[in-house]
């Protein structure tokens, strides 16, 4: 899995605390995109983390979404072992995408019920929309 991107020896993710939220999260974070277009991405067992000895901290997300926000985590001084780890923890979950037209669509949803902070997504995949 070539996604595991760590910046600084660490990996940020969003906790799933709903299965109906999955969509929420994915849009927030497609949110900063420079376009809309498709988006894969993976849900994975949290307690086989856990279990990797991966230190968490629980940290304000970044993307326009205040409640996906409150989901956010650092997976934090992962070594070379637990990454490799990781990434075979994520490879077992469940992968999936969202679509160019489909994502479009909730993204205009996120941002016609306020879920979306306008000011906060980016302002070349707004044009888009």
């Amino acid at each position: 899995m070539d996604d595991l991107g760590t910046k600084g020896n660490a990996l940020s993710v969003f906790e799933v605390d709903d299965p109906a939220n999955v969509e929420r999260i994915v849009v927030a974070f497609a949110s900063g995109r420079m376009k809309p277009d498709h988006i894969g991405f993976a849900v994975f067992d949290g307690d086989a983390v856990a279990r990797l000895g991966i230190q968490t901290q629980k940290t304000p997300g970044s993307t326009p979404d205040a409640a996906v926000n409150a989901l956010h985590h650092d997976l934090q001084q992962l070594t070379a072992t637990q990454l490799a780890a990781l990434a075979n923890i994520v490879a077992k979950g469940t992968a999936d995408e969202i679509l160019k037209k489909r994502l479009t669509q909730l993204l205009k949803d996120g941002l016609a019920a306020a879920r979306l902070d306008q000011n906060k997504v980016n302002p070349q995949l707004l044009s888009q929309l």
